[in-house]
């Protein structure tokens, strides 16, 4: 909170401001305080934190089942052997490791929601850039990990 000091009968003189403030007016010794309360969307630096350390743990533990379920680029790089590597190894893995993709997409939304207002104050374009960079990321990484997470069944399924 801000607070600025305005003398009585003087309450005009107050700046205007934008749409997500509020002025709360307290009389004390003859002089009006305003305090300026902001209410906006900005995120709890703590909970952005542990989003941060949650996301990750979805690294690592999307990382972790995707070695283990044996995947590599070169084994899909064809349809039949794609199909041989899921027949063999099964999919089980490869969902797993994909769920954990998606729910760390999902928590780094909030990290970086977090990341973005704790630079506004320093740097407002770099937390712009950081926010709408870390969202499309996290839209991006999200959308592979459903793919996977339902193509794989599929590929399965109609071969």
């Amino acid at each position: 909170m801000v607070t600025k000091q305005y003398p009585l009968g003087n309450e005009g003189l107050r700046p205007a401001l934008p749409k997500d403030t509020a002025w709360l007016p307290t009389v004390t010794d003859g002089v009006v305080n305003f305090e300026i309360q902001v209410n906006s969307m900005v995120p709890k630096y703590k909970i952005a934190g542990l989003a941060g350390i949650a996301t990750g743990i979805g690294l690592i533990g999307e990382f972790l089942f995707f070695s283990i379920s044996g995947y590599s680029p070169d084994k899909f790089k064809t349809y039949a052997e794609s199909l041989a590597f899921l027949q063999q190894h099964g999919v089980l893995a490869l969902r797993i490791a994909v769920l954990f993709g998606i729910a760390g997409a999902a928590v780094r939304i909030i990290y970086v929601a977090g990341l973005a207002a704790r630079l506004r104050a320093k740097s407002p374009t770099q937390a712009v850039a950081t926010l709408y960079f870390g969202i499309l990321g996290s839209i991006g990484h999200g959308l592979v990990a459903l793919s996977f997470y339902t193509g794989l069944p599929l590929l399965l399924k109609f071969a």
